[in-house]
């Protein structure tokens, strides 16, 4: 886990367009007392991404980034 920064970017898993960078449309940091020290899972390039909540509408995709996000 870490935290997003400028060499390691916050992205989204989407099902629409699967690993992606954070839009507004996403953005849920308002849901989080104390951004300051979330930490998100690190993704690297290739990297299979899923996010059981949503599975059963095909949250699941490959990373095609090119260097390592957090989402």
């Amino acid at each position: 886990r870490e935290v997003p920064s400028e060499e390691i970017p916050l992205f989204s898993l989407t099902i629409e367009d699967g690993v992606t960078p954070k839009t507004d449309r996403y953005n849920r940091d308002f849901l989080v007392k104390d951004n300051g020290s979330k930490t998100y899972k690190v993704v690297y390039p290739g990297d299979i991404v899923f996010n059981p909540s949503n599975l059963r509408w095909g949250a699941i995709a490959r990373s095609h980034v090119e260097h390592k996000v957090v989402i």
